[in-house]
C-alpha cells in the first residue's frame, strides 16, 4: 500500500485515517470482482474501460514506493474554486470560502491526464509526491465505510482526473443511467461503487 504522511493532526486523527485508507484498500481489491454492481454506477458504459480505470487506482493503492499526504484543514479556508479539471477560479483576498460548516468533507486539486494534446487543455499530469489530500473536521464524523470512499473519491482526481459531476447516491445512480460517459467521470459514482463493494 502506499505510505502515508500527514501533516497537523492528532495521533488519534492519523489512527482514523490509517483505518480509512485499509478499509478503501479491501474495497479497492473487492472492486476487480467481476460480480461487483457495475451497471448501477457507471450505466453501460463499457465494462473494460470501468476495469481499466479500477486497475489504475488498484496499482496506485498498491504501490508501496508511492505517498499520499493527508493535509488538516479544520478551521481553515479555500481559496480556489475549481469547476472542473481544466477550470479554476481564485477567489479574492477576504473572500475565500470558509471550511468549517461548509459540508466539505475533503478535497483534493485535480490533474489533467491529456498531456500532450493541443490547446488549453494541455498540462502536465500530476506526478508522485504532490498527491496530497486535505481533510475537513466533517471527515472525522463519517462512519469508516463513507470515510474510504471519501479518499478513494478524492485520489480518482489524482489518479483518473475525474470531475465533481454531481454528488450523493440517488444523483450519481441517475447520472449513470442517462450519461454513463459522465458516470465514468464522475469521482462520486467510483466513490460510492468501492463503498458498496
Amino acid at each position: 500500500m502506499f505510505q502515508r504522511r500527514f501533516e497537523g493532526f492528532s495521533q488519534q486523527q492519523q489512527s482514523v485515517i490509517a483505518a480509512a485508507c485499509d478499509g478503501m484498500q479491501q474495497r479497492a481489491a473487492r472492486s476487480l470482482d467481476q460480480g461487483a454492481p457495475i451497471a448501477a454506477w457507471f450505466g453501460a458504459a463499457d465494462r473494460n474501460q470501468v476495469f481499466l480505470k479500477l486497475r489504475m487506482m488498484q496499482n496506485v493503492i498498491q504501490d508501496g514506493s508511492r505517498t499520499v499526504t493527508f493535509v488538516n484543514r479544520t478551521g481553515k479556508k479555500i481559496g480556489v474554486t475549481h469547476t472542473d479539471v481544466y477550470t479554476k477560479h481564485l477567489n479574492p483576498v477576504g473572500q475565500e470560502t470558509p471550511l468549517q460548516g461548509s459540508g466539505i468533507v475533503a478535497y483534493a486539486f485535480p490533474v489533467d491526464r491529456r498531456y500532450g494534446d493541443p490547446g488549453p487543455h494541455s498540462t502536465v499530469s500530476h506526478v508522485g509526491s504532490g498527491m496530497r489530500i486535505y481533510l475537513n473536521d466533517v471527515f472525522f464524523t463519517l462512519d469508516p465505510v463513507l470515510q474510504a470512499a471519501t479518499i478513494y473519491h478524492e485520489m480518482t482526481h489524482k489518479v483518473l482526473a475525474t470531475n465533481d459531476h454531481c454528488y450523493d447516491p440517488v444523483a450519481c445512480r441517475m447520472l449513470a443511467a442517462r450519461n454513463s460517459a459522465q458516470a465514468l467521470d464522475n469521482a462520486d459514482n467510483f466513490a460510492h461503487y468501492i463503498a458498496n463493494c
